[in-house]
């Protein structure tokens, strides 16, 4: 993925981002993006074609939600594309979208999820928290421990970033 340019602004399809020259089917058409937010779901990419044959507009395409952050960018084909984060987003995946998108508007609610998620693997060490299997708490081995506090090192990374 290489972003060529990130588009913000594009919250509906009134604001949506336009290409002209759309492929559809052998003809051409125009088409429209934007990411979508609800509060109670989360980030969407959204997009509309018009018919060419007719001029009417086809009903909106959608993808599905990512709870935490959503963006849209042009990569080195001009071709517009997006990346999302979600609740089991990896570190390095949180990592690579903060690193990609530097003007994120989001940018205070990544901060606490981010915080959230480093704390809860540093009492996942601590033993703190922990998982059961037929009620018999279940020790960290060796490499688990060297994975998480490999995520610990990732989100403090992250954080500093987003300060």
């Amino acid at each position: 993925m290489t972003i060529v340019k990130m588009l913000s602004g594009h919250t509906s399809f009134e604001t949506a981002y336009r290409v002209e020259n759309y492929p559809y089917g052998r003809l051409r058409c125009k088409i429209w993006f934007w990411i979508e937010h609800k509060a109670s779901k989360g980030y969407r990419f959204m997009s509309r074609t018009e018919n060419p044959k007719n001029g009417r507009m086809n009903a909106p395409k959608a993808s599905t939600y990512m709870e935490f952050a959503g963006a849209m960018y042009l990569d080195e084909n001009e071709h517009v594309q997006w990346a999302g984060l979600h609740a089991y987003s990896s570190p390095e995946v949180i990592l690579t979208f903060v690193k990609n998108f530097p003007e994120y508007s989001e940018r205070t609610f990544l901060l606490g999820i981010v915080k959230a998620k480093e704390r809860l693997v540093e009492k996942f060490l601590s033993g703190e928290s922990f998982f059961t299997i037929n009620g018999k708490k279940q020790e960290l081995s060796i490499t688990d421990k060297e994975l998480r506090n490999a995520e610990i090192a990732t989100y403090r990374q992250i954080i500093s970033l987003l300060r």
